[in-house]
């Protein structure tokens, strides 16, 4: 599992991390995350709480009722 956040004690286990920027080094830059479990409200706003982060969106799966 990776620290995301640091001195957290949450275990986020990331299947899938992209990094994608634009074209001038330093320039805005937006990175990808997939994750092995639900990504709770808690753990977005403890991640928005990060320095330089400007937004973050956690998409999680629907859940289909039988």
């Amino acid at each position: 599992a990776a620290k995301v956040i640091e001195n957290s004690q949450r275990d986020i286990n990331i299947a899938f991390m992209r990094v994608y920027r634009e074209n001038i080094k330093g320039a805005k830059a937006a990175m990808v995350f997939e994750v092995d479990d639900f990504v709770s409200d808690d753990v977005v706003d403890e991640i928005s709480k990060i320095s330089n982060v400007h937004r973050v969106r956690a998409i999680n799966p629907i859940s289909e009722e039988e």
